[in-house]
């Protein structure tokens, strides 16, 4: 028996299911692109561009890299084509992070603040689950 766990430390997860070791064979892949830290996971599916052959990371699990990406895309066959880039028409390149401001500490903060001084006219995009009102964000 193999079991695959999709979730890795994400919401909602069952990454207790696998600490009880419900299988003598445990897969993590798709859910978080890092290494869980548990012993108890045997594979990670990665690929060379997240994990590259050369890293020096640790990992507790082996990884299992699939040669080009670990992540499955199927577009909605509604999707309109790809447009031209906005920069193209608005001017300015901007750059953008969807993920929870909990997890950004000030070194990220003063890299975007560094990335925005290099490229002229840039912005940025922040979208989060956090509350922008927050003093101690804004």
């Amino acid at each position: 028996d193999i079991l695959v766990e999709l979730t890795g430390h994400t919401a909602n997860n069952r990454l207790d299911i696998m600490a009880c070791r419900a299988a003598p064979i445990q897969v993590t892949w798709i859910g978080y692109p890092n290494s869980t830290g548990l012993d108890c996971i045997h594979y990670r599916v990665t690929d060379p561009i997240t994990d590259p052959e050369e890293t020096t990371q640790p990992f507790a699990e082996a990884l299992i890299r699939l040669p080009d990406n670990f992540l499955c895309f199927t577009p909605h066959p509604a999707t309109p084509p790809v447009g031209p880039p906005p920069f193209e028409t608005n001017g300015c390149i901007t750059f953008g992070s969807f993920n929870s401001l909990g997890k950004v500490q000030d070194e990220c903060f003063n890299l975007w603040a560094r990335v925005l001084q290099t490229v002229p006219d840039s912005r940025i995009c922040l979208k989060s689950n956090v509350a922008f009102s927050m003093p101690y964000i804004c």
